[in-house]
């Protein structure tokens, strides 16, 4: 069989002597593992103890106390209970059968609706579309929130993962998710490139995967296309509120979302200069595309996480050492920030962006 196999919710794999469960993983001795590969080979079978150890020890003699200590291991890495079992049971004068249901991919309690959108690569020939790139993954995690039925990984969490060669499902099991959204942008003029793969963290393989290719202006349209394309292929219903709420587009003025799009960049790295540019750029895409874009952009700066940040770094300043007035100033200012109401209008934005520039100052 398979070298990698599911036993109940258990993802065995031997190559690797271990064994895995939601975010806890069990390190297995090699043999100890080996006795459960040739248990699995026939599930819900007894076999004999002489030919566990033949199959396993091979040609070396060993006692059947090396079988009774591995079966031991391998309950107490179950958390199995040899009174009551639900993993392997023991056949008195005979051998030892698996009672947990073996597959070669996750079971179907495991396939619960749950997704996370990783940061797409940027494939411009110029390399310089990384901000496009994010806001479209962003922008589909925004999508897939308005489904009630589908759990999604923020995008704090997804875009750890941002540029790092990792396999999709480790990233799956570090976001405790049932499948992984990637892709790649390649804008050129107002040429727009967008690959899209959906894959289940199982086993690794595609479930859904697409290739638009279109004008700048379809950028919505895509974002909508890969959004239902998701609910669909995971089996998730939509609700008519919610697929109307899919097929909204943020403006009609593209070069006001390129300025929002911009400005969410600067702004999220929480340098001063960063926040100046990002203010400027608000501004342009407030008066060229108000009503959304505003209120997007009052949701990018009136989110907690700036005054958080702000607070941690303050403590890694160098002057916070040998003084406590450097912390407790920019916690104060923090908290004024933290204290805004949740939807306010232009002139708060501009006033908290204000704010923030002061504790930037102090930091920087």
């Amino acid at each position: 069989m398979a070298r990698e196999f599911w036993v109940g919710e258990w993802l065995v794999e031997p190559d690797l002597n271990r064994i895995t469960r939601s975010e806890r993983t069990v390190s297995i001795e090699p043999k100890v593992i080996e006795v459960l590969v040739t248990l699995a080979s026939q599930p819900g079978t007894v076999i004999a103890k002489k030919e566990i150890l033949r199959s396993v020890w091979h040609d070396v003699y060993v006692s059947e106390d090396a079988l009774l200590y591995a079966i031991s291991e391998l309950r107490r890495a179950f958390g199995d209970d040899a009174k009551n079992p639900q993993v392997i049971e023991t056949i008195p004068r005979r051998g030892y059968r698996l009672i947990a249901p073996v597959t070669q991919s996750a079971p179907v309690t495991k396939l619960q609706p749950s997704i996370a959108v990783l940061a797409f690569a940027d494939m411009s020939p110029e390399q310089d579309q990384q901000y496009f790139c994010d806001g479209i993954a962003e922008e589909i995690i925004n999508s897939l929130t308005r489904v009630k039925d589908l759990q999604v990984a923020s995008r704090t969490s997804a875009f750890v993962f941002k540029g790092k060669s990792e396999d999709i499902r480790k990233i799956g099991r570090s976001l405790a998710v049932g499948a992984i959204l990637e892709g790649s942008v390649r804008k050129s003029g107002d040429r727009l490139r967008i690959t899209a793969q959906l894959i289940s963290v199982a086993d690794g393989y595609h479930l859904w995967s697409e290739r638009f290719d279109r004008e700048l202006k379809d950028v919505f349209a895509i974002q909508d296309e890969i959004a239902r394309s998701i609910a669909s292929t995971l089996q998730v219903t939509l609700s008519q509120g919610e697929r109307e709420a899919l097929g909204k587009a943020p403006t009609e003025d593209l070069l006001a979302y390129d300025y929002y799009l911009r400005g969410k960049q600067f702004f999220y790295q929480y340098k001063c200069k960063g926040v100046e540019f990002a203010l400027r750029m608000f501004a342009q895409a407030i008066e060229r595309g108000p009503g959304c874009v505003e209120t997007r952009v009052t949701r990018v700066v009136l989110q907690r996480s700036p005054a958080s940040v702000l607070v941690l770094r303050a403590h890694e300043h160098p002057d916070s050492r040998g003084d406590r007035g450097v912390r407790t100033v920019v916690a104060e200012r923090a908290q004024r920030i933290e204290e805004f109401p949740d939807h306010v209008g232009v002139s708060d934005v501009e006033r908290r962006l204000q704010v923030v520039h002061q504790i930037l100052e102090l930091l920087w």
